[in-house]
This record gives C-alpha cells, sequence and structure tokens, in this order.
C-alpha cells in the first residue's frame, strides 16, 4: 500500500511541477488553450505589455525571487507532509492499513494541487518578467541572453517559456501598433525583439495576424477608412510592418496536404488523450509510443503551418493587389526620405543603397519612378535658382538621373522647365534695356551677346528661345492692346490714340532690337509687321480685330492728323488685321481647309488620313504658327468631346495620347492649351483617375500609364 502511495505522489508531482509541452507552431489556439489551464496569466486581445508587467500577485513577487531548489523542495515537502498528515490523523476506527491508504492518497493530492498552484504561479511570473525586461531595456537592447536569463532563474521548461515569449512579442505588437504613426526603428524593434525571444517565422505571421483580426474586429479593411479613419491608420501600419519583417526572413514552405484519419479507433482515441495529457509525463510518453506503434504518421504531430502578409490580406477581406497597394503607400515616405539622405552623400555606389532600401520595403523601381522624378525636379529647381545651370551641373544632373534610373527623355523636360524661366528672365532684361535706349545699336549687339552666351550655358534649342522671346515680347504688347481696346469702346478718342501711339512706341523699339540678330524674321528696323508675324499671331486674322480696326479708323478720322496711314497699318498688324486683306482672306480659307483634313483624320485615327493632312499642309504653303495653331484646334475640339463622355476611361486617355504623336504637338504647346482652358485637360485626366481609384476591381498598373499619359498630355514630358 505503501509503495502504490508514493508512486502516486510521484506521479502527482510529474504532472504538476512540468509544464505542458506544444507539439506543432500551427496549433496556435491549442497552446493558448494549455498556457490557460497551466497559468492564471492568459492575455486577452487587449493585452499590453504594461498590462503584463503589473499583472502579477504579491505571493508571485515573492516566489519568483526565490531560488529554485526552496520551491521545489517546499513543494515535495508539502506533498510528502500531506500524505504523512492523512495517515497520521486517520480516524482509529479505520484499523486496517489498506483502508487507511486512500485517505492518505487523498490528502496527499490535496496537498500536490497546493503544490502545483505554487509552482504554476511561480512560472506564470515569467510573462510579468519578460514584459518589465522590455520596458526597463527597450527591445533593441533586449538580447537573447537576457530572455533566457528569465527562464533559467525561473526554471521555465522549454516549450511553457516559447508560449510566455509569444505572449510577450503579442503585447509588444499590440502596443506598437496602437499608436498609427509609424517610427522609422519599429521595424528593426521587432526584428531584433524576434531574435531575442528565439521565436519562428511561423510564429510571428501567426501573432501578426491575430493582430490583424483585433485590429478588424470582423470589418472588412475598406470599410474603415470612412467608418474609423484611426483604427484603419492602424491596420495600414500593421500591413506595412508584417509585409516588410516577414520579408527578411525565409520564403514560406508549401503547405502540407490535410492529415489522414488515424488508422484504427484505438489510435483516434489514443490521439484525443495525448492532446490532453503532457507528452513530458510518464503517461505522455508511455501514449506517444504506443500511438506511434499504431499510426507511425499521426504520432508526429501537425506539421507547422506558415502564415503569410497573403494570409493577413485575406483575413482584412482585401486582395493581394489591394493590400500590396497600401503597403507601397505606407512604404514610399520611409523610400522618400533614405533618398533625401542618398542624394545629400551622392557616390558610385547610391544607386546599390538605394536598391536595397526597396527591397526592404518592398518596393518595385516602378513604384518609385514619381518619388525619383519629384526629387529630380527638385535638384534641377535648386540648382537653377542661382541663375545658372553650366555643363558641371549638367553632368552631376546626368549622373543624378542615371542613379535614379530615369531616362534622357524624361529628365529633359524637367530641365528645360527649370532653365526656360531663367532665360525668359533674361530676354526681359535685355528687351527692357533695349527699351530704354532704342537707338544705341552697340547695345543692342551687347545684349543679344550676352542673350547667346546665357542660352549656351541652358543649352537652349534655338526655336524654344525664340518661343521664349515671344512669349517676352507678347506679355508687354497685351496690356497696351487691352489699354487701346478698352478706349475704343469707350469712345475715348483722345486716350485710344495715345494708347496707339504707346503701342507704335514699343513695337518699333522691339522690332529693331529683334532685327539686330534676326534679320530672318524682322526684315528691317521698323518691321513691325514682320514682328507682330514672328511672334505675336503668325499673319492670320485674329477674331474680332477686324472691329477693333475699324473703331481705330473712326477715332483717327474724328481727330485729324492723330495718326498716319502707316501708322494705322502697323497697328493693325499688331491688333491682328495684316495689311494685305487678300492675303489675308487666302491665309484664312487656306487655314480653314486644313483644319477641316485635320478633323477628318481626328475621327478616323488613321495613319493614312494624317499622312494626306501633312500633303495637304505642304501644298498651302501656310506659314507654320498658322499650321500648329489648326493643329492645336483640332486637338482640342477632340479633348472637349472627350469631356463631355461620362464613359471617358483609359482607352479614350490613350487615343488623346496618341493624337499627340500624329497631330505633332510640342510640349510648349500642349501646355499653353492647358493654361489657356484653365486646367481643362489636367481636371480631366484626375476625373479618369479618381474612377479608376473608387473602382471596385481597380487596376494599379493601368492607374500607372494613366499618370505616364498626364505627364504628356499636359507638355510634361515628350512623347516618344
Amino acid at each position: 500500500a505503501m509503495s502504490i502511495l508514493v508512486a502516486l505522489c510521484a506521479l502527482a508531482l510529474s504532472s504538476g511541477l512540468r509544464a505542458p509541452s506544444r507539439r506543432g507552431e500551427s496549433r496556435v489556439a491549442a497552446a493558448r488553450a494549455v498556457h490557460a489551464r497551466a497559468a492564471p496569466l492568459a492575455l486577452g486581445p487587449s493585452s499590453n505589455l504594461e498590462g503584463l508587467a503589473a499583472n502579477i500577485t504579491a505571493g508571485q513577487k515573492v516566489l519568483k525571487g526565490l531560488p529554485e531548489i526552496s520551491v521545489k523542495a517546499f513543494s515535495t515537502a508539502l506533498v510528502f507532509g500531506a500524505v504523512s498528515a492523512g495517515l497520521a490523523f486517520t480516524p482509529e476506527a479505520i484499523a486496517l492499513a489498506a483502508l487507511r491508504a486512500p485517505f492518505a492518497g487523498i490528502t496527499g493530492g490535496v496537498g500536490g494541487t497546493v503544490a502545483r498552484t505554487i509552482w504554476g504561479a511561480r512560472m506564470a511570473s515569467g510573462t510579468s518578467m519578460l514584459a518589465e525586461l522590455l520596458l526597463t531595456q527597450g527591445a533593441k537592447n533586449v538580447s537573447e541572453a537576457d530572455v533566457e536569463a528569465v527562464a533559467e532563474a525561473l526554471g521555465l521548461p522549454p516549450d511553457y517559456f516559447a508560449l510566455q515569449k509569444e505572449a510577450v512579442y503579442s503585447a509588444f505588437l499590440a502596443d506598437l501598433v496602437a499608436d498609427a504613426n509609424i517610427a522609422v526603428g519599429e521595424i528593426s524593434e521587432l526584428q531584433q525583439l524576434r531574435k531575442a525571444l528565439s521565436l519562428g517565422w511561423p510564429t510571428i505571421g501567426a501573432k501578426h495576424l491575430e493582430r490583424g483580426v483585433a485590429l478588424a474586429r470582423g470589418s472588412p479593411a475598406e470599410a474603415l477608412r470612412d467608418s474609423d479613419p484611426a483604427q484603419y491608420a492602424r491596420v495600414r501600419k500593421l500591413l506595412f510592418l508584417t509585409d516588410t519583417l516577414l520579408a527578411s526572413g525565409p520564403r514560406p514552405v508549401v503547405r502540407p496536404p490535410p492529415r489522414t484519419k488515424p488508422a484504427s479507433k484505438l489510435g483516434g482515441l489514443l490521439g484525443a488523450l495525448q492532446n490532453r495529457t503532457s507528452v513530458e509525463t510518464l503517461v505522455g510518453r508511455t501514449i506517444r509510443a504506443i500511438r506511434r506503434e499504431l499510426d507511425p504518421a499521426g504520432a508526429r504531430g501537425l506539421p507547422v503551418q506558415w502564415v503569410t502578409v497573403d494570409d493577413l490580406f485575406a483575413s482584412l477581406s482585401l486582395s493581394r493587389e489591394e493590400g500590396r497597394a497600401l503597403c507601397r503607400e505606407t512604404a514610399l515616405p520611409f523610400y522618400t526620405r533614405a533618398l533625401q539622405v542618398a542624394i545629400g552623400r551622392m557616390s558610385n555606389s547610391t544607386g546599390t543603397q538605394l536598391e536595397r532600401v526597396r527591397n526592404a520595403l518592398q518596393l518595385d523601381l516602378s513604384d518609385t519612378t514619381e518619388t525619383h522624378r519629384d526629387a529630380f525636379i527638385s535638384i534641377v529647381q535648386r540648382i537653377a535658382a542661382s541663375g545658372r545651370l553650366d555643363q558641371d551641373d549638367r553632368d552631376m544632373l546626368s549622373m543624378i538621373g542615371d542613379t535614379l534610373a530615369l531616362r534622357e527623355r524624361e529628365t529633359r523636360p524637367i530641365v528645360e522647365a527649370a532653365t526656360q524661366p531663367i532665360y525668359q528672365a533674361a530676354v526681359g532684361l535685355a528687351l527692357a534695356r533695349a527699351l530704354a535706349e532704342p537707338a544705341a545699336q552697340a547695345l543692342q549687339l551687347e545684349l543679344w551677346s550676352e542673350l547667346g552666351t546665357r542660352q549656351q550655358e541652358l543649352t537652349l534649342a534655338a526655336e524654344t528661345a525664340d518661343a521664349l522671346l515671344g512669349a517676352e515680347v507678347g506679355a508687354r504688347v497685351r496690356p497696351l492692346l487691352e489699354q487701346l481696346t478698352e478706349a475704343l469702346e469707350q469712345r475715348d478718342d483722345r486716350r485710344a490714340l495715345a494708347s496707339g501711339k504707346e503701342l507704335l512706341s514699343f513695337a518699333n523699339a522691339a522690332a529693331r532690337f529683334v532685327w539686330a540678330s534676326k534679320p530672318e524674321k524682322v526684315a528691317a528696323a521698323d518691321d513691325v509687321a514682320g514682328l507682330a508675324r514672328s511672334f505675336l499671331h503668325g499673319g492670320a486674322v485674329q477674331a474680332g480685330a477686324q472691329e477693333t480696326v475699324d473703331k481705330l479708323l473712326t477715332a483717327a478720322a474724328r481727330m485729324t492728323g492723330a495718326l498716319s496711314a502707316t501708322d494705322v497699318a502697323q497697328l493693325a498688324e499688331l491688333i491682328g488685321v495684316p495689311a494685305d486683306a487678300a492675303a489675308a482672306k487666302a491665309a484664312a480659307e487656306a487655314t480653314a481647309q486644313l483644319r477641316q483634313v485635320l478633323d477628318a483624320a481626328c475621327a478616323s485615327g488613321d495613319a493614312a488620313a494624317f499622312e494626306a493632312a501633312d500633303s495637304v499642309e505642304a501644298s498651302l504653303g501656310l506659314p507654320q504658327p498658322l499650321c500648329a495653331k489648326a493643329r492645336l484646334d483640332a486637338f482640342y475640339e477632340r479633348l472637349s468631346n472627350a469631356a463631355e463622355d461620362v464613359r471617358l476611361d483609359e482607352d479614350g486617355l490613350e487615343t488623346l495620347t496618341a493624337l499627340v504623336r500624329s497631330l505633332r504637338l510640342d510640349r510648349m504647346q500642349l501646355q499653353m492649351l492647358n493654361e489657356e482652358t484653365e486646367n481643362s485637360t489636367e481636371e480631366l485626366i484626375a476625373r479618369v483617375r479618381k474612377d479608376m481609384l473608387n473602382s471596385p476591381a481597380r487596376d494599379n498598373e493601368a492607374i500607372k500609364r494613366v499618370d505616364k499619359m498626364k505627364d504628356i498630355l499636359l507638355g510634361r514630358r515628350d512623347l516618344v
């Protein structure tokens, strides 16, 4: 009887003083249930590090400070003391020892339960100690040795301690995601904590999946965007951290096929019993050995299941494309900061460094193209702010463009957009000085020499320089024409004639200045007509110009001698009525004919139709400004028709982009069209892009294509 009693006590100690075993990281739910039975510190969905650190009783504080041998000795003594007490205080009426043994076993069981509770309470304090360690030292400063020291101090079995480490990681992740703002060091904190806690990648994925489900609270992620923006921001942060963290680990293994049924009913019964019994105990090891003989496959337990970021997307009702888009939106600000630092320390290895950052943030090169363009624009603007852009600057910009994987056709428009205002400002200053001394021919030649040098420094094409000169002349003529028109409408003859003379004075001085360097455009020093045709209206009759000229003639007739016939003719040229009315009429008819052919070609979209339009244009012999205006007007009509189409989509924008190629429109024309129509082109593209973003079947690649077409239609880059 005593031998049986001692065996029972040993079994009670064996099952009471050992923690449950975890047989597979994939069985997260089963492991949590075992943890709840073994330790009073079971985690809830709202647990955090401070809560874990504070969740400890006064008795546990005393027990965790005692040496392991002391607690074990006390627990063992408590069991045998309870047995001895049962034997000693058995009622005397029970004379037989065989009848006294069951009573002693009962008291021994009570003692074993108390000992198990004491030992379990001491082991459960490991969670609190780990949480306190993280709070005091920080995740980056905690090492694997520090964590193992906690297990050694409390004598925790590895499987039991693994559950506590998972609980602490879950709490740390909950604290991290509670703040929707993302710090740069949070990714490295998670990586360091995973190493310190020695957690496997499947466990990490499972904990992130649990946190995602807790944050979503049963709602799809997109539903939180409007209903709870703060919670939606936390979900985005978790997605980004999970995507970045899991990307630094090994590739997930393929999930094994479902487990087969046990070979017999006895094997199934033993399997159920094993799930409720620790394999570290004598009973557990015996059951496992029997199962290995009956069912070798089932005795090994379930294999580890990997949790990937795609599983997290699915739990939040997000497709892979939608989830990746959210991760990209969150990662791009971090990449932008890294890009700014890398550019500030530009070297031959900068491109490689940026590639490493992209890989760490799970970004493709195409995802960062716009970021690279914005950075390049900022650099060019800072350099151009000095008013110069010499060859050394261009060489440096070329190197930066190569580092940012930007092609020359992408960087050239950016550089031109920054350098053109510099040249136009120089033209404005030169024109102002020339107008102040219109008769100083030596000064005009000196000014043109300076402009030539500046044009060479900025490497501007001759056509671009002429267009900027025309824009500056037009900017000065326009307010003078408005004053003249206003005075004529108010029948203020005196003010109208004064405005006309002021306009003529400017036109003559400007013609003299241009003639000094460009006699092919302005044939003589007083060739106001050449100035108007080359830089203002291209020789075309402007709408309403004839009415203005008639009013000017009437005012001149009322004030005899105020304006000569030559003055009136020159003013008519400036206003938009060429001196040769017949030639103007023929030009208008030819322009209308060209426009008709261009409209037909745009409607058909056939390459042969555009070739026919080119042939008609060559046969008409119209000035280039008139041809360019006809092509731009034809494009604008198609653009207006597209704006009225509520079903306009990517294909419609692609058609407009193809028209830019077929009509040979340059960037400056497209920029002027958008500005003169109050950003109608930009608003049209923004509408299409918004519809694509709000579409249930959002195609991010299509949105990128639309963004590229936007740059072309707004004249930000050339169409190859």
